[in-house]
């Protein structure tokens, strides 16, 4: 009785081991259905979004030790497409800012600057929709009539 040539037995302990049923074979496909080529997708660089973009400029301007540019940007917040979460960082930055220059005066013990730092910040604190009864302005202002009580009180 002769062998079928399209049935073969096979055994593990052939020599040979025996052929797979289907030999899948590398293909030049881009998706990679057709054959073992890997599937990936070029994702092209992509380009920074407006809010991205507007977010590394508010990050730079950040920087600026001057409250009255922060407070131009905070008014002109509707130019920047940004949340309201992003604009309140501009907003402590002039209130932090303006601290810091009423406690600078105060230890200077000059008293026409902290005078017109205490008018430019009462200003800035009601633009910026931020009660003026913090207590570090509430000092600085005390400290104001104090000393006018002494100048108008003495002789």
């Amino acid at each position: 009785m002769e062998r079928d040539a399209r049935v073969q037995k096979s055994s593990i302990y052939e020599p040979r081991a025996p052929q797979k049923r289907y030999q899948r074979k590398l293909s030049s496909s881009k998706v990679g259905l057709a054959g073992a080529s890997p599937t990936y997708v070029e994702i092209p660089h992509m380009r920074r979004s407006k809010s991205q973009q507007a977010r590394e400029k508010m990050t730079v301007m950040m920087l600026s030790e001057d409250p009255e540019y922060l407070l131009h940007i905070w008014i002109q917040s509707e130019e920047y497409p940004l949340q309201n979460y992003e604009m309140v960082k501009v907003r402590n930055r002039i209130v932090s800012l303006l601290r810091k220059q009423c406690g600078e005066a105060v230890q200077a013990d000059d008293m026409e600057r902290l005078c017109e730092i205490v008018a430019k910040t009462e200003d800035m604190l009601l633009m910026l929709r931020i009660t003026t009864t913090a207590p570090w302005f509430k000092k600085a202002k005390q400290i104001l009539i104090d000393r006018d009580a002494e100048m108008n009180g003495s002789p």
